[in-house]
């Protein structure tokens, strides 16, 4: 899959509109593998944080800051004016 992307011209990582494509899946959440098997298999189930990653969703046990901070705060640095 990363060459198909490499050779499509797609950059970045995978994501879960990615998880049709793959055979197999494993997803790992709080130190634990939460969910492992087929597209369906990882779809049907019912653990929150794997439903929140399939349906791409921004509420759940996951909590997104939005708005969040300008790269200059997270990283610490002053930009000159």
């Amino acid at each position: 899959m990363v060459r198909e992307m490499s050779e499509h011209g797609r950059e970045g990582g995978l994501g879960a509109g990615d998880a049709v494509e793959a055979a197999l899946l494993i997803a790992y959440a709080d130190g634990r593998v939460a969910a492992q098997g087929t597209p369906d298999e990882v779809r049907a189930s019912t653990d929150p944080l794997v439903r929140q990653f399939v349906g791409m969703a921004v509420d759940g046990p996951v909590q997104f800051h939005y708005p969040g901070p300008t790269v200059e705060q997270d990283f610490g640095i002053e930009v000159a004016p």
